[in-house]
């Protein structure tokens, strides 16, 4: 019997034969069954999962939304406070951990009261706002003579105690709640600053940008580094150059105080950054400036260039005539000239020199600015009784003129400001050439009108009257 079911066996493996097997439909479907019950299972835990965490989102949304609100509502009571006088409201809005701060805001009240008086408006309109967590930051906007300014408030969300009913409080500024670092780069500079004064540093940039672009048309800007502008949140009370050699400008955030909406590079600051400028690119041009000597002529010649460029660089008209006349009679680089030719102890001389002429009295220049830079530092000397440096500005050879000044100097009347009307360029009797000046003197609302001369005298303007 074995043999014949190997037997059989063999026959059917040499005749290739291969057995089949068919599955059971009954248990295919059990098959496909139980997978769309787990899909059925999975789908509707996922659609459970996301119902959650919709309704949580939707919880936390209103969670935040009323926070905000009741956050909007707080600025809206200060804002009211302030608007009606309400001082006691006011100061129950206020929170600090320091008697200081606390102070001060009711002095802040106290000028808001003025300030009403005098145009100010309140209108409480909220321009930003931030929350992080406990903290929030707000922008609040005043108007005042038609223009619309800015304040920047800090406040915190205090929990609930048996004896206080919590919310948010106005509390002390918090200058790391400022926003993320960026930067803004020109050609010639990069604004470093936060994303609170984003657009502050945009303005900043572009208009620096272009004062630097025409300083460097007339002076050499061959010493000039790549300016970098950090703007930071900080009460300080102008910008100032970081200490070492680079070229960096520290200026303070207009949002950490009053600030112009519309225009927050404002021409305050416009002024400040552009003073500190002028005096970094002018005194770069070499030592004759960076050293000029005090009463020397090159110490005019320093604030003039100085006062010319920061005329120039915010659109408004310094009184530099003696400048201004160098520049438009013989062009930009007579001045770049001029600045690196100068010597620290030089006098007016120098322009000869520049503008290659025999001597000053050719040149076709306004001495209007320079003549009263003369006549006021020789009133401060007299005040100070600095005789020698006093005498210098007379033309003391002249017996007759030297007679004049010792009598003014033995006087020492009180000291009297000096503007120049006119200065008329003219010959004296010797041939010597004379600047006949038209002076205002006086002070207050007192002031009278006189003709001093000033004579040519080894490349110097010396009074000669």
């Amino acid at each position: 019997m074995t043999m014949g079911i190997q037997l059989d066996w063999e026959i059917e493996q040499s005749r290739g034969g291969q057995r089949h097997y068919e599955d059971d439909p009954q248990e295919r479907g059990k098959g496909w069954r139980s997978a769309l019950r787990f899909v059925f299972v999975l789908g509707a835990f996922l659609l459970l999962l996301g119902g959650t965490i919709f309704l949580i989102a939707q919880r936390l949304e209103q969670v935040d939304a009323r926070t905000e609100q009741l956050l909007r509502d707080t600025v809206a009571a200060e804002v009211a406070s302030l608007r009606i006088g309400d001082r006691v409201t006011f100061q129950n809005l206020q929170r600090s951990a320091t008697r200081d701060w606390l102070d001060a805001q009711l002095i802040f009240y106290d000028q808001v009261q003025q300030a009403k008086t005098e145009g100010l408006s309140l209108t409480g309109r909220i321009v930003d706002l931030a929350i992080d967590g406990q903290r929030a930051r707000v922008r609040v906007e005043e108007i005042q003579g038609g223009v619309p300014y800015v304040r920047t408030w800090f406040y915190w969300r205090y929990g609930a105690t048996e004896d206080d009913s919590g919310g948010w409080f106005h509390v002390p500024p918090d200058y790391t709640f400022w926003g993320e670092e960026g930067l803004v780069q020109r050609r010639r500079l990069t604004v470093r600053h936060r994303t609170m004064d984003e657009t502050f540093a945009l303005a900043l940039a572009n208009q620096v940008q272009a004062w630097l672009d025409f300083a460097c048309e007339t002076l050499n800007c061959a010493s000039v580094g790549h300016l970098t502008l950090d703007v930071v949140a900080s009460t300080l009370p102008r910008s100032l150059w970081a200490e070492g050699q680079a070229w960096q400008l520290i200026i303070a955030s207009p949002y950490v105080g009053r600030a112009r909406l519309d225009q927050p590079f404002d021409s305050t600051i416009q002024l400040d950054v552009a003073t500190r400028l002028a005096e970094r690119l002018t005194i770069s041009q070499g030592p004759g400036l960076a050293q000029a000597q005090p009463y020397a002529d090159s110490a005019y010649l320093r604030q003039a260039i100085i006062a010319w460029l920061v005329g120039r660089f915010v659109q408004q008209d310094t009184g530099v005539r003696l400048i201004d006349s160098l520049y438009s009679t013989y062009g930009p680089q007579s001045l770049g000239r001029l600045a690196q030719n100068v010597q620290p102890a030089d006098s007016i001389e120098v322009l000869a020199r520049v503008l290659g002429l025999p001597d000053v009295g050719q040149a076709a220049l306004d001495w209007r600015d320079f003549l009263a830079w003369r006549l006021n530092t020789e009133a401060q000397l007299l005040a100070e009784r600095n005789e020698a440096a006093w005498a210098a500005f007379y033309a003391m050879t002249d017996p007759g003129v030297a007679s004049v000044a010792r009598q003014r100097y033995n006087i020492n009347a009180t000291r009297q400001e000096y503007r120049v009307a006119s200065a008329t360029l003219q010959r004296s009797s010797s041939g010597l050439p004379q600047l006949v000046a038209t002076v205002e003197v006086g002070s207050g609302s007192l002031w009278r009108q006189e003709l001093i001369v000033f004579n040519l005298v080894d490349g110097r303007w010396l009074r000669a009257s």
